[in-house]
């Protein structure tokens, strides 16, 4: 009897816990989807259209009718959802940022934000304070502006297909965003 009744509670909180993939979590209105790349679960939007990114692998996926389905190659976006790292010196392929045909011109782009300031940043900012001061040492700032700037390829109809974040950039294009992922993506060994 008590074999039953364990096989029966298992078997229900499977049931359960599998039936949670299609229907709304009762907070916020996500999904609990398997991710298409690595197979994890993820709380997804539930709307429909949604493009989503799984936490564990970075895959992005589209919520289609309860499920993730995978991003069209060619897909544009209306908004800058495909989001990466942007490397200190990026290689930016030679391509339009929205639709990837040839690239005609350059759109420049501009951020500046606030970062944590380095040991080195601090010991030069408190060194040239005493200076100034002669001798009466002022608090030295914990952060330094930063600004960034590049010129983005576009072609003749398309801008606006990239934009900045500290530290990253986001992009309309599926493509165009694995193009730059694979073009900045570390060498080993080198």
């Amino acid at each position: 009897m008590f074999t039953v009744l364990v096989a029966v509670l298992l078997i229900g909180g499977g049931v359960y816990f599998f039936s949670m993939q299609s229907k709304p979590a009762a907070t916020g209105g996500t999904d609990l989807l398997a991710c298409l790349g690595c197979g994890n679960f993820m709380q997804a939007p539930a709307r429909d259209g949604t493009i989503t990114r799984c936490e564990t692998c970075g895959n992005y996926a589209r919520v289609a009718a309860g499920t993730l389905a995978p991003i069209e190659p060619d897909f544009v976006s209306q908004s800058h959802v495909f989001t990466t790292f942007l490397p200190e010196a990026p290689k930016w392929p030679n391509a339009c940022c929205v639709c990837c045909g040839p690239a005609t011109g350059k759109v420049k782009m501009t951020i500046t934000y606030q970062a944590e300031a380095t040991p080195e940043e601090r010991l030069t900012t408190a060194a040239l304070v005493t200076v100034a001061s002669m001798g009466t040492v002022g608090v030295a700032s914990e952060h330094v502006v930063v600004t960034e700037r590049y010129m983005v390829p576009h072609c003749n109809e398309h801008n606006n297909g990239a934009r900045l974040a500290p530290a990253g950039v986001g992009f309309r294009s599926y493509r165009y965003f694995k193009q730059f992922v694979d073009a900045n993506r570390a060498v080993p060994g080198a």
